[in-house]
């Protein structure tokens, strides 16, 4: 068996037993460019394409000044496989790392911060790893896609 079918069964074993996944629903896959982030959502594109029930599935980043390569070649992955990209650039972290160095948890509290800032809907989930997480409606990353370059 390919390891792509024995990804798409636990996965789709996972989101069936846990019930991650509803008709109708919006996944966030908050996206780094690593391979974990990526491998994620690879994973729910094909879950996508197979599954019978229909769902969206969308990705954001919200840079904080720690990644080691450029975000923005990002762009081009995504619209090659049709997702749609939030990019949001987050200067007040970038400020934060230049006066004292941050912690995981200050990271975090700042990402959840972040994201129900720019969120225009009030069912925004956060997380501090790349997950899953159900929106009732609209998620909060695809309101208005942003240039990396901005």
């Amino acid at each position: 068996m390919s390891l792509e079918k024995q990804l798409l069964r636990k996965v789709g074993k996972a989101v069936h037993e846990f019930n991650m996944i509803r008709e109708g629903d919006r996944i966030a896959v908050g996206v780094s460019g690593g391979k974990d982030s990526l491998a994620l959502l690879d994973a729910l594109l094909l879950l996508q394409k197979r599954s019978p029930v229909a769902f969206e599935v969308e990705a954001f980043t919200v840079e904080q000044g720690k990644f080691l390569a450029p975000i923005a070649p990002m762009q081009e992955h995504m619209d090659d496989r049709g997702v749609r990209w939030t990019y949001y650039r987050d200067d007040p972290s970038f400020q934060l790392l230049e006066e004292q160095p941050s912690t995981a948890a200050t990271c975090a509290a700042v990402t959840a911060v972040v994201l129900s800032m720019t969120s225009p809907h009030s069912s925004v989930q956060t997380s501090s790893r790349s997950a899953i997480r159900r929106t009732t409606s609209v998620s909060h990353c695809c309101a208005t896609p942003c240039s990396p370059a901005g």
